[in-house]
């Protein structure tokens, strides 16, 4: 570089410059301090038609923008998320102006805690978004946002196709140990929930609660169609049975006037879980389960909550639940429509039912079959009887139903409708019955019973612990005895037996049974034949020679670690891969008994 050189500067080109930093010093805080959205938007209150709301200015007090939408925001994917469609505000609005793009304005102003929005339509989700709007017209690229759920009225019908996809009902209340979710397919959006922690050593209540519900003057009846299985294998589902059903499951349909104290309306349990355990095996093809009429609530506003305990393993999905006022007319009906289970051999069924007038002593009843597409109905026929025994039924057919209250030659009650599925054409053979236990050991128990009838074959048999829902099952069995082995020391488990009538022909699964296995003392074990280690080799000193068929080794669980074919009567010699300081159960299987003892590795 050249030294002594002068620089100038001519005038434009100084003026250019400093006109450069000018901006710069302008346009950098410009940039930086962007217009604020509002400090705060909250829902204070709402009901059927009206929400209040609170609405706060920024730091700049700017005036504040909020519009309304009922409209809710979709994906790319078409698929709804949170918040609604909203377009961008440009320009000035008067109050109930369309924002192109989307909502129509309800408030402008400053800070307010008294915003009332009313004319709203129950049972909606409806959306805000609040933006601020300088003195130079200028409105926030950022806004807040609040969303509610206007309460409902009868007739009351969820509707699901409006919730966000994988959530629970927005506006609901979810508790206990499940999840809760809505979901979509080509036949339309369901709602399902899965029970994680069904079982009987941790029984968790579980709920599923409406918004706010206005009730008629008169007697409402709730309607849900659903979709009930049971996981029997892993992640594996399959419909279910009333046999699926645990003493102390219960699911129970509630309402309630002040969210605190709940009252019942209908329960199933084990005596009536036919109730719920006719459901399909067609996941798109819903039983509609309807409740006992209910008129403790006239006018009233009510939630109705879904609580249940299932110690098992279920899933179960919702496609509409709904509330309606019954039109009772001038002749009372029936409810609790039932059929017997136990009723279901050779084409007949066992029909009863609860009458909302005690003393109605004529009805009429039909049926018709659903298999496929639905058939035709019967012709009414008029009944004095309840129970009553429908005969010449199609055997192994589903069929529905219809029960009537006759209060006059031309005057009748509204149907009631069940739904179940008729049994084979030969009667099967009685199921066992007084399931005994007895000898428990820590890893053994001996199971008995009774036969139902005569001129069975044999029995099947399984069980399970009780923390799971898998069956373990032991095939055709010749004797009405069985000894479980190898079984886990302080386990609850769960078993029952059927009845083998002829060839595949089995009775119904015998009641559940259960019984507790002994914790592994030392007091369990003797010492006729010594065992001590070596390192990691186990020797067993055979001193009386007695014919040794298996040894099997246990950790202090009462979990099989390994098994060890013999057949001799030599001192035996064991090569184990276990780590030094383990407690081992050494189980020594032979031709005249059973040897336990406990030994640590060294």
């Amino acid at each position: 570089m050249k030294k002594n050189t002068n620089f100038t500067f001519s005038h434009s080109r100084i003026s250019k410059l400093a006109h450069s930093l000018l901006l710069a010093v302008f346009l950098v805080p410009f940039t930086l301090c962007a217009q604020q959205p509002p400090a705060s938007l909250q829902i204070l209150e709402n009901d059927y038609h009206t929400a209040k709301l609170s609405v706060m200015a920024n730091t700049g007090n700017d005036n504040i923008l909020i519009a309304i939408t009922d409209v809710p925001k979709k994906n790319a994917w078409n698929q709804i998320i949170e918040g609604g469609t909203f377009g961008t505000p440009t320009g000035n609005y008067q109050i109930g102006d369309e924002i192109a793009g989307g909502g129509t304005v309800v408030y402008i102003g400053g800070t307010s805690n008294n915003i009332v929005i009313s004319d709203l339509t129950d049972n909606v989700i409806y959306h805000f978004q609040a933006w601020s709007k300088n003195s130079t017209g200028i409105y926030s690229a950022n806004y807040l946002t609040a969303d509610f759920l206007t309460w409902g009225k009868v007739p009351f019908v969820s509707d699901y196709a409006l919730c966000i996809l994988s959530e629970p009902p927005f506006g609901w209340n979810v508790g206990g140990t499940y999840s809760i979710f809505m979901q979509e397919t080509s036949w339309g959006a369901y709602l399902q929930t899965d029970e994680l922690n069904g079982i009987p050593s941790n029984p968790a209540v579980s709920t599923l609660t409406t918004q706010w519900i206005l009730l008629e003057n008169g007697r409402s009846q709730l309607h849900f169609k659903f979709y009930m299985n049971v996981s029997t294998f892993g992640p594996f589902y399959n419909p279910i049975t009333a046999e699926d059903w645990i003493e102390g499951s219960f699911f129970d349909i509630q309402l309630s006037t002040d969210d605190v104290n709940y009252v019942t309306v209908h329960t199933v349990n084990k005596n009536n879980a036919p109730d719920f355990a006719g459901a399909p095996n067609n996941i798109s093809s819903y039983v509609e389960y309807l409740t006992p009429e209910f008129d403790n609530f006239n006018g009233q506003k009510a939630k109705v909550r879904l609580k249940w305990n299932l110690l098992f393993k279920a899933r179960t999905y919702f496609t509409d639940i709904h509330i309606e006022k019954v039109d009772i007319g001038e002749c009372e009906g029936v409810y609790n429509l039932a059929v017997n289970p136990n009723s279901l051999i050779g084409g007949k069924a066992e029909i009863s039912w609860n009458s909302y007038d005690e003393d109605a002593d004529l009805w009429e009843i039909r049926y018709r079959i659903i298999e496929g597409s639905a058939g035709e109905w019967t012709e009414p026929v008029e009944i004095s009887e309840n129970p009553y025994l429908l005969t010449e039924l199609p055997f192994e057919t589903k069929i529905e139903i219809q029960v009537r209250t006759k209060c006059s030659p031309e005057l009748f009650s509204n149907w009631a409708s069940s739904i179940f599925t008729t049994g084979p054409e030969f009667p099967p053979c009685a199921y066992p019955v007084e399931l005994i236990v007895e000898h428990i050991t820590p890893i053994s128990v001996l199971l008995s019973w009774k036969e139902g009838n005569e001129d069975n074959l044999g029995w099947e048999l399984r069980y399970r612990d009780a923390t799971t829902t898998s069956w373990i099952n032991v095939y055709v069995l010749e004797t009405k005895t069985h000894l479980l082995e190898e079984l886990t020391p302080n386990t609850v488990y769960v078993w029952t037996v059927r009845a083998n009538c002829a060839g595949n022909q089995f009775s119904s699964w015998a009641t559940q049974n259960t019984f507790t296995t002994k914790p592994f003392k030392i007091e369990n074990f003797t010492k006729e034949i010594t065992v001590f280690a070596s390192g990691k080799l186990l020797n067993i000193i055979n001193t009386e020679n007695r014919y040794i068929e298996n040894i099997q080794l246990f950790d202090i669980t009462g979990k099989l670690i390994s098994e060890y074919i013999i057949n001799s009567v030599e001192n035996v010699q064991i090569q184990t891969n276990l780590s030094s300081t383990t407690m081992v159960f050494v189980k020594i299987v032979m031709q005249n008994g059973i040897e336990n003892q406990k030994i640590i590795i060294p």
